[in-house]
C-alpha cells in the first residue's frame, strides 16, 4: 500500500497547482483522537475527552459534597478537576499578566523598595 493510499483511508486528499507549484492537502475525516485532529482543533480536547473529564469532575464534586455533609472537617475531601491543556495554558498566561499588573500598580502606588 502506498503512502497516498494510506492517507486516503484517513480522508486526506492532495491537490497540486502547477501554476503556483503548491500542493494543498484536505482532510475530510481525521480520527477524533488522532494527532492531526487535535492539531486542527488547536490542541483542545475532543468532545469525547471533554465528556469523560467533566463526568469525572462531576463525580468528584458529588463526593466532595457528600464528605462535606456527612464527613465533618476531619474527613474533608478536595476533588481534583481535569481541565483542557489549552485552558490551563490560558489561565497560566492570565495569571502572569495579572501578577505583572499587580506588581506595576503596587510600584506606582507605594514606590519601589529596591
Amino acid at each position: 500500500m502506498s503512502s497516498y493510499e494510506l492517507l486516503e483511508l484517513f480522508g486526506v486528499s492532495a491537490e497540486d497547482d502547477p501554476k503556483t507549484r503548491t500542493r494543498t492537502f484536505r482532510v475530510d475525516f481525521a480520527p477524533e483522537d488522532g494527532a492531526l485532529a487535535k492539531a486542527m482543533r488547536g490542541g483542545q480536547w475532543s468532545q469525547a475527552e471533554l465528556v469523560r473529564a467533566e463526568t469525572f469532575n462531576e463525580i468528584a464534586r458529588l463526593r466532595a459534597s457528600f464528605h462535606a455533609v456527612n464527613g465533618g472537617s476531619k474527613h474533608s475531601y478536595e476533588p481534583f478537576a481535569f481541565e483542557d491543556p489549552t485552558v490551563l495554558k490560558a489561565k497560566a498566561i492570565a495569571a502572569e499578566v495579572n501578577a505583572k499588573l499587580q506588581s506595576d500598580v503596587e510600584d506606582e502606588m507605594f514606590g519601589s523598595w529596591n
